[in-house]
């Protein structure tokens, strides 16, 4: 937490009375929902977390002998030649982002700020990128200040690289580490965003060779450059035309061609190993799945993709590795392969997916795991456990099949808590004939709901409301299983026909507790009455007016209405109402849209703004907010994003500022659980704080004070701790380029609530300029890292500070 303050007492101005017209006495308790704010991260599920997308681009996935696995909230690291994670607390970040005008702090050195893009040349040096009245700066510094900063012409849109150990690649310009001079400038022509690197060659855009250490542009490759797959192997580069099937090895220094001959994939005569993608050592990855050696033709290993992290197939889920080893993920885990031989040296598991759930007070979680493969085609398992004194015990396990069924919250899992047992929902006849109820942890079943004229090869969809189980298996209607009876009721679509194909494929299907909408077996949308056990009406999709049934659009219920991606239909009377893309949420009443804010969209009425668009975004990362989702809870909206109080319209706090996730909070008594990617954070209740700083200063001006309170009022004894210190700030109030961390350090509490505590502190040196001069100190910024956050309601802050913040900060 950051609070910029002027040097004199004059400059100190209260904007409590503003801040207050803005919160209006929100409580921080909201225990009738099971959530309490504050709340914090404390626990990362062995993640290394960071609070901006643009920390993921520190990390490359493969980096020296780890690999780097990401998640909207951090990343995991494991080595790459057994398989071991390393523990999160040996991969702690140096670079903070303090999530506030743009700050980033490096542990116990210096802060930065208004920095776009950072690469890390070494242990101690850093490069970034700044813009800045049309121009751009290039700017290297270490603990001690700015080395050089090279001003060139607007470059946004350019991507900030190492080029070897002595250069820098940005834009058009190769510019020397040390001095910032720039040493080669290329041809813009080029997508120099796209280039592929070894030691002493680099590749831009598929088609030009430069030199990297001299630097020196060598040759031009005279082939088509986006039909081609291209990669390094030692100082050769190899290219496979996709058209032609011809593979050249290129002297990388001179442009020879040192060998040509025809890529042949030795597949069987009804197999087809797919176009060349991904080049590792001389192996291949090929989009059917396949890896070969390019010389050979040899097929090293075959991956069947077909529920490769459920959404795509091909050679994407081949991540880039290097010479030695090829990473392939899965919706199970991690596999690493021996690019020469296509073995696998080891695999571990960490379920692409996790997902919770509640069922009588208690909480279950659902993940899936690898369970066989033969022939490149893997066999999944999906388990359903129960968290039993803080650990989690499996309770079922059954056979997974469909990952596209994960995109669907809590409806699209196979393995359900009821009051009877642990529900199964089959993919294949042959397994089950209709949902079943097994033993809790025995996997044995104990009562079968037989499904009539369940075709073997057709593969249903399901929800569960209640007691009652939504089955779609044919298309042609829904099942409504009764879980406590037995009884198995049927609604027909008047006139509807098989679609002519030999099976019917599992379609989304959604259900509320009177409405469920899917699709018949022509993938029109379809909508039924389960209460009064009806069927409504049949819309034909249309793939170019955004009406149609998708797995991770935000496919929403609100009474009788029912959202599409660019519509809302009510289900009772047919009629469409088109809207702005992008459901975020809904309430009972209404949906979340993001339409130049966070803003309540009530069916019939105007938009209701809750946040204006220009907070919402700068509170919570600016256009990818639109893919984050918001769970409603009574006068409350959640996100991984941070919570929103709707009656009071103003943002509670803020979470990550990271890439969103399709995934749903999930509340687990009075703490908040996020999840992307299978990786799990939780966040509870935290101490909250507020700062005054006291009129009196001493020694000539040259001190200064505070005063800090442990503001928590919930009955909850979180103790306060942590530490404080003040930092230089710029003359103009703005923050500066750079300043150094090299202030006294003041230890804050240990706090309970209702305590405080007075600190004083000399005032800093002041800042380093772009010049490495120094300004005149002007203003200075109290800077608070703690285990809890600012109580923007009860502090006193600096006209610096009267922005809009939230709440809790």
């Amino acid at each position: 937490m950051i609070l910029v303050f002027g040097q004199g007492v004059s400059a100190i101005t209260g904007n409590q009375d503003s801040c207050e017209k803005t919160t209006n006495n929100l409580s921080t308790n909201s225990q009738d929902q099971g959530v309490a704010f504050p709340l914090l991260p404390y626990s990362g599920d062995n993640q290394t977390l960071y609070n901006t997308i643009n920390d993921e681009g520190l990390y490359p996935p493969v980096r020296g002998n780890y690999y780097i696995k990401y998640s909207g909230f951090g990343f995991s690291c494991i080595d790459k030649r057994s398989g071991y994670e390393v523990p999160t607390h040996l991969l702690s970040e140096k670079i903070i982002n303090a999530g506030w005008k743009n700050l980033k702090f490096f542990r116990n050195s210096f802060m930065i700020s208004d920095l776009s893009e950072i690469i890390q040349i070494d242990e101690t040096r850093f490069c970034a990128t700044r813009q800045e009245n049309h121009t751009e700066h290039l700017i290297m510094f270490d603990q001690n200040g700015i080395k050089w900063n090279v001003r060139l012409n607007s470059a946004i849109s350019w991507h900030l690289s190492l080029l070897g150990s002595k250069n820098i690649f940005y834009g058009t310009n190769i510019i020397d580490i040390e001095t910032g001079k720039v040493l080669l400038e290329l041809d813009k022509k080029y997508d120099l965003s796209h280039f592929a690197t070894q030691d002493k060659f680099a590749l831009i855009d598929d088609s030009l060779m430069i030199d990297i250490n001299e630097p020196a542009i060598l040759w031009t490759i005279p082939e088509e450059k986006y039909s081609t797959a291209k990669g390094f192997y030692g100082d050769i580069l190899i290219t496979i035309n996709r058209k032609t099937s011809l593979v050249r090895y290129y002297d990388a220094a001179s442009g020879k061609v040192l060998r040509s001959f025809k890529f042949k994939p030795l597949v069987k005569p009804w197999e087809y190993a797919g176009e060349p993608g991904l080049i590792v050592g001389k192996s291949v990855c090929c989009r059917s799945g396949y890896v070969v050696d390019i010389e050979s033709g040899t097929i090293l290993t075959r991956k069947k993709c077909n529920i490769a992290r459920g959404m795509f197939t091909g050679w994407q889920y081949f991540l880039w590795g290097d010479k030695e080893y090829l990473f392939w993920e899965d919706i199970a885990g991690t596999e690493c392969i021996d690019t020469k031989t296509g073995k696998t040296l080891w695999i571990k598991e960490d379920s692409y997916n996790v997902s919770y759930q509640k069922f009588d007070d208690k909480i279950y979680k659902n993940t899936f795991h690898f369970e066989n493969e033969k022939d490149g085609e893997k066999t999944y398992t999906e388990s359903l456990s129960i968290l039993e004194n803080g650990s989690w015990r499996e309770l079922a396990r059954v056979p997974f099949w469909d990952a596209w069924r994960t995109l669907i919250p809590t409806d699209g899992l196979s393995l359900r808590p009821t009051r009877y047992g642990i529900l199964w929902l089959p993919y294949y006849k042959k397994e089950s004939a209709g949902p079943s109820i097994i033993a809790p942890g025995t996997s044995k079943i104990l009562k079968t709901y037989q499904i009539e004229c369940w075709s073997e090869q057709n593969i249903p969809s399901y929800a569960l409301v209640g007691d009652t189980v939504i089955v779609n298996h044919d298309g042609l209607g829904i099942n409504l299983v009764d879980l406590e009876s037995g009884k198995i009721e049927y609604i027909e679509i008047p006139g509807a026909t098989s679609s002519g194909s030999s099976s019917f494929e599992s379609v989304p299907l959604f259900a509320s507790n009177q409405y469920v909408v899917t699709q018949d077996a022509k993938r029109n949308i379809v909508c039924f009455d389960i209460v009064k056990k009806v069927f409504l009406r049949k819309f034909e999709p249309s793939s170019t007016s955004g009406f149609y049934l998708r797995y991770w659009t935000n496919h929403l219920f609100v009474g009788e209405w029912f959202s599409l991606d660019w519509y809302i239909i009510n289900l009772e009377t047919g009629e469409l109402v088109k809207i702005r893309p992008g459901i975020l949420g809904a309430t009972d009443v209404g949906y979340f849209i993001s339409d130049k804010g966070f803003n309540l969209l009530v069916p019939g009425e105007e938009p209701r703004c809750i946040i204006e668009g220009w907070y919402f975004y700068n509170a919570f990362g600016g256009n990818i907010i639109s893919s984050f989702k918001w769970l409603h809870l009574p006068g409350y909206a959640i996100s991984n994003a941070g919570a929103i109080d709707l009656n009071k319209k103003v943002i509670i706090q803020r979470s990550f500022e990271s890439n969103g996730s399709f995934t749903m909070p999930f509340i687990a008594h009075d703490e908040i659980w996020l999840t992307d990617l299978g990786k799990t954070v939780k966040l509870s209740p935290c101490p909250s704080f507020s700062v005054k700083r006291n009129g009196k200063t001493t020694s000539g001006d040259n001190e200064v004070s505070f005063e800090f309170k442990n503001t928590r009022e919930d009955g909850r004894d979180l103790v306060l701790k942590g530490e404080v210190y003040l930092v230089s700030w710029g003359d103009d109030g703005k923050a500066p380029v750079f300043a150094k961390l090299n202030e006294p350090r003041h230890k804050l509490g240990p706090l309970l609530p209702g305590m405080s505590q007075e600190i004083t502190f000399k005032v800093p040196e002041p800042p380093l300029l772009e010049n490495n001069q120094k300004g005149e100190g002007k203003y200075f910024a109290l800077v608070v890292e703690s285990n809890g956050l600012l109580d923007t309601k009860n502090s006193i802050l600096s006209d610096f500070d009267k922005d809009p913040r939230p709440l809790f900060d």
